[in-house]
């Protein structure tokens, strides 16, 4: 009998628990307020080595939107560590001290200042982009769209950047001659909602 009862106590825990947190993700749903499923989102870039144009992508991100009447926010780190352009050679000075310095500054962050739409699922974030440690305000330019793999929509984004501004490529990499100032910055993430526990951002 103490059994049952203590089984059926746990049952009852497990099913109110679950209770909760389905409770707790709708409400950040009706607030919009999301993460990312990272095996199905991406960070990409394009720049130009030698009038050369090359694709360099990024493994290791993470992001926090909230998109509710209340509170327009979005904020995203990125470990630049996780970079990668197809080129081993490239890779390795893109991770030392002349550009990203990984030892010193092993991630790059976006904290939105302001979200306004420019018409139907489609918004202008002006931000703030940290590389190495730099600041500097830039724009994002962002859709929501449906998904074909969720219910829940996709962020597509593109920013650009110029590197010099952020002290990306020292020394000789100054001159542009060798790897072009301007570089184009794709995001695409897959939206889920937020699990309970995960704070809306600042």
């Amino acid at each position: 009998m103490r059994s049952s009862l203590s089984s059926l106590l746990l049952v009852s825990g497990a099913l109110l628990s679950a209770n909760c947190l389905a409770q707790n993700i709708d409400r950040n749903i009706e607030e919009g307020l999301f993460v990312i499923d990272p095996e199905h989102s991406s960070i990409t870039f394009t720049g130009s080595q030698e009038n050369n144009e090359f694709e360099g992508a990024f493994s290791e991100f993470n992001a926090v939107i909230s998109l509710s009447p209340s509170q327009n926010k979005i904020t995203a780190n990125v470990k630049t560590g996780s970079v990668s352009s197809n080129n081993q050679d490239r890779d390795t000075l893109l991770i030392g001290e002349d550009w990203f310095n990984i030892n010193i500054w092993p991630e790059a962050s976006f904290s939105s200042t302001s979200i306004q739409q420019t018409e139907e699922g489609n918004y202008i974030a002006n931000g703030d982009l940290t590389i190495r440690d730099i600041t500097q305000a830039v724009e994002l330019a962002f859709s929501l769209t449906p998904s074909k793999k969720s219910p829940y929509p996709r962020f597509i984004g593109d920013m650009k950047v110029r590197r010099l501004d952020f002290n990306v490529g020292k020394g000789d990499w100054i001159d542009t001659r060798w790897v072009a100032n301007p570089v184009s910055i794709h995001i695409d993430l897959q939206l889920v909602p937020a699990p309970p526990m995960a704070a809306s951002p600042e």
